[in-house]
């Protein structure tokens, strides 16, 4: 299957507030003929261009924050996340503040302003060819893991049984089924490292570059992980638990598409402990948050009625694909892989990139 590279049809605009700034910013997307997401700081000199990308990535502190050409720009995921889930591969975006609005706290009026602006194939676009080659990793699967819950639910503990150990700090946590081995084909000496892409000069037209992983790649940082498996397309598994009474430890899982993504994913609004906020506070955070951007968990009730049983569990898979999204950016790159983040956040997620670059994990399938 050839995937296209897509752009918005027409630019589209929108305003509010920076969620830890608590400044106003207005911002407008805009169609862009080269491949990539970029950031504009139309309020700084010279209007400073800071490009969506793994590289650029300065602070994690409860939002992720890129930095280049002397400017930042904050709280990109999940703006980042509806981007990439709706396919869009050449976007401009223009701000006039230090970060990115964070409206009702989710990504849903962000794909509704996708929607509004309609999203169009770009014609005669470059794909990046083969350049290195890597040879055939014949344990790239052995690193499949299992994650175990004894107490878990049937809704959330129907996913199978046949996988290798974890580690005991996780073992707890729920049951995650490991999809089938990729196609040894996938993984053909011709297959290519993701820092090798090149989308200027190549000899496919109008093909998005679809990458997959040669190994399960897996970080942890204390009862935190995220591991990562080959899979044939992509899949989100997120484990959450912040030890409240009225709020069970859910999973969520789902196969992605902009479908599922819109429907399942992108309305779940981040949210906070009530004891968290002074002490955000205290760090200079948060100073435009609110009942109207966040769910506030106190210690008998949230502070709004939740849209999902599990609605925390979706946000974490929100800000996992909008941090992930800068791996693949700047080649407009698809992504097969099936994500297993327990308990994770932004700065696990830049630890697991990390781990990918520095074990070439990530390779090219077409």
């Amino acid at each position: 299957m050839i995937f296209s590279f897509k752009k918005l049809r027409r630019a589209v605009k929108i305003s509010g507030v920076g969620l830890h700034s608590g400044a106003p910013v207005n911002l407008r997307l805009m169609p862009r003929e080269r491949c990539g997401i970029i950031f504009v700081r139309r309020d700084l000199p010279g209007a400073p261009e800071i490009a969506a990308s793994f590289d650029n990535i300065s602070q994690t502190n409860h939002a992720t924050v890129l930095s280049e050409n002397g400017a930042s720009v904050s709280t990109t995921e999940h703006l980042l996340a509806a981007l990439w889930m709706n396919g869009i591969s050449h976007c401009r975006i223009e701000i006039d503040g230090p970060e990115i609005p964070i409206l009702d706290g989710s990504a849903r009026d962000w794909q509704r302003l996708l929607d509004g602006a309609e999203i169009v194939e770009v014609k005669n676009e470059s794909a990046a060819k083969s350049f290195s080659t890597n040879p055939k990793n014949e344990n790239s699967i052995n690193r499949i893991a299992e994650i175990i819950a004894p107490n878990a639910d049937t809704e959330d503990a129907k996913y199978g049984s046949n996988f290798a150990k974890l580690g005991a700090k996780n073992r707890g946590a729920a049951e995650i089924i490991a999809e089938k081995k990729p196609d040894e084909s996938d993984f053909s000496p011709s297959s290519t490292r993701l820092d090798n892409v090149n989308t200027e000069n190549a000899s496919l037209k109008n093909a998005r570059p679809v990458f997959g992983l040669r190994e399960a790649v897996w970080v942890e940082s204390g009862a935190s992980s995220v591991l990562a498996l080959p899979c044939d397309h992509l899949r989100v598994s997120v484990f959450a638990d912040f030890g409240l009474s009225y709020i069970a430890p859910t999973w969520f899982d789902g196969q992605l598409s902009r479908e599922f993504f819109a429907r399942e994913i992108a309305s779940a609004r981040t949210f906070t402990l009530e004891k968290w906020i002074e002490p955000l506070r205290a760090q200079g955070l948060i100073a435009g948050g609110s009942v109207e951007n966040a769910i506030v968990l106190g210690e008998n009730a949230p502070s709004s009625p939740l849209r999902f049983r599990d609605e925390l569990a979706r946000h974490k898979a929100l800000d996992l694909l909008g941090d992930v999204a800068l791996l693949c950016a700047p080649h407009g790159g698809i992504l097969r892989a099936h994500f297993v983040a327990v308990r994770a956040g932004h700065s696990l997620h830049q630890m697991w990139m990390a781990r990918c670059r520095e074990t070439s994990a990530l390779v090219r399938l077409n």
